[in-house]
């Protein structure tokens, strides 16, 4: 998604990734540049056709969209070592495990790149 601040005319770019919610609900962002609220909707994203069983204790809940995964994730009713299982595979893994789900994690740093060199 890319916006204009409606104030200094910086433009910003936001990777859908990064956007949580449902398509159509409204969120504010602040211009770094002159901290003008910047008004924007959830775009729609395109439905990726993979779904998802979130497999919670002895109940498999599901079939769910990536973008719904995602919101659960932000509301913070899944966690990140939650079991999801793909619905042509058999067993589940961690949800940080998952390739797709990748950038709900990029803000994670190796605590081994912090460890001095012997």
């Amino acid at each position: 998604m890319t916006f204009t601040c409606d104030n200094c005319l910086r433009r910003y770019s936001l990777h859908d990734d990064r956007i949580f919610g449902t398509p159509g609900e409204k969120f504010v962002v602040r211009c770094k540049n002159c901290s003008n609220p910047i008004q924007l909707r959830v775009p729609k994203l395109p439905d990726d056709g993979h779904r998802w069983y979130w497999l919670k204790g002895d109940v498999s809940i599901g079939p769910l969209e990536t973008h719904y995964v995602r919101k659960l994730f932000r509301d913070g009713e899944i966690t990140a070592t939650d079991l999801l299982r793909h619905r042509d595979a058999t067993q589940g893994v961690p949800l940080e495990s998952i390739e797709v789900f990748a950038s709900l994690f990029s803000w994670r740093v190796d605590p081994r790149e912090n460890e001095p060199s012997s």
